[in-house]
């Protein structure tokens, strides 16, 4: 899924995808997207986080390239 993905112990979730864009501080081939919580809300907060970078990914046009499934997987490692 992208080409990182990772929900925090205390909450929230962190996800890297694909996306070669310029900034204001250059180049660059992945988007980092965050998303904070006060309460963990245990799958929800992957599933949420995976939308908006769907769509974020669609509006850059990098779908194609991000990695990032309509339904998001079972979790691996620990």
């Amino acid at each position: 899924m992208g080409e990182f993905a990772i929900v925090g112990e205390q909450g929230g979730a962190t996800l890297f995808f694909s996306c070669p864009n310029k900034g204001d501080s250059g180049t660059t081939q992945f988007v980092k997207a965050t998303l904070f919580t006060i309460l963990p809300l245990a799958a929800d907060e992957m599933t949420i986080l995976n939308s908006v970078s769907r769509r974020l990914a669609d509006k850059m046009g990098c779908a194609d390239v991000a990695n990032l499934p309509a339904k998001v997987p079972a979790p691996t490692g620990g």
